[in-house]
């Protein structure tokens, strides 16, 4: 349960930080920016947590067309109205599930007119089907408990329901607003939430399940041209967490596809 009170921040700074996850700052977009909402889980083993995992992410991108994740949508368009703190856009909803042996890729994956809406505290990307439930997710503001995220998605390959909270008895374990930069000429605007619990129903090609564990939260908008990084977020058996952030700027710039480096073995020297 999120505590009630904590020691390392007041109770109003951290609820200040979580709501700003229901705003992709307007007023700092520029035309190549783009925002994203993601999770990642980590389910606690016998041994620890993982190695199953599961990610689930909304995103959008400035621009006429963009292709998000092999997609092609219409961009967020930077003269859209935002009435009464309701945003919205074309948005990608994107997810996959892994075993831990195998990745099971679009566990969900669906484009839709996306709803972030900050009085509701909620971000929804739903795609509405001629036959049963519309495909899609969303993220919102518990109504159970206060400083927590729920999630709920339903997917082509299972169905998801979660909530995750904080501990907020350090700066990891609560939502930080870890950059703020806004200048004529770009910036990136990022909230992570690093380390959460998580219990909630999943329906996986696996099975049914009811999980819990560690996870990990973002929102990002960042306000530059994207670039490619490494990043890395890992979970130990008693629960301490280690994470790297590797950005490359170089020739790699003009890759095409997914890989970071041209070989497993730089892949590898990266990640050591």
């Amino acid at each position: 349960m999120p505590h009630t009170s904590s020691s390392f921040k007041p109770l109003a700074e951290h609820q200040r930080v979580y709501d700003l996850i229901w705003s992709q700052m307007p007023h700092m977009q520029k035309p190549t920016s783009s925002s994203w909402w993601f999770f990642i889980l980590l389910p606690k083993e016998k041994e620890g947590y993982g190695p199953r995992q599961l990610m689930f992410s909304i995103s959008t991108r400035a621009g006429k067309q963009i292709r998000i994740n092999d997609a092609w949508l219409p961009g967020l368009d930077l003269n859209r109205p935002i009435e009464n703190g309701v945003d919205r856009f074309s948005g990608m909803a994107n997810g996959w599930y892994c075993d831990g042996r195998q990745v099971y890729e679009k566990f969900v994956w669906n484009t839709a007119v996306t709803t972030l809406s900050a009085p509701d505290g909620c971000i929804g990307c739903w795609t509405e089907q001629l036959h049963g439930d519309p495909i899609g997710c969303e993220f919102y503001r518990s109504p159970h408990r206060p400083l927590t995220l729920a999630a709920r998605i339903h997917g082509q390959k299972g169905s998801a329901h979660f909530e995750a909270w904080g501990d907020l008895d350090c700066v990891h374990n609560s939502p930080h607003e870890s950059v703020n930069i806004d200048t004529p000429l770009g910036g990136t605007h990022f909230v992570a939430w690093r380390r959460m619990h998580f219990r909630g129903e999943f329906d996986l090609p696996t099975g049914k399940e009811t999980l819990e564990g560690l996870g990990y939260f973002q929102r990002v908008c960042l306000n530059v041209p994207t670039f490619p990084w490494k990043w890395i977020w890992a979970l130990f058996p008693d629960g301490s967490m280690f994470s790297a952030y590797v950005p490359y700027v170089g020739l790699n710039l003009l890759r095409r596809g997914y890989r970071f480096f041209e070989s497993d073995r730089k892949e590898q020297t990266a990640v050591s």
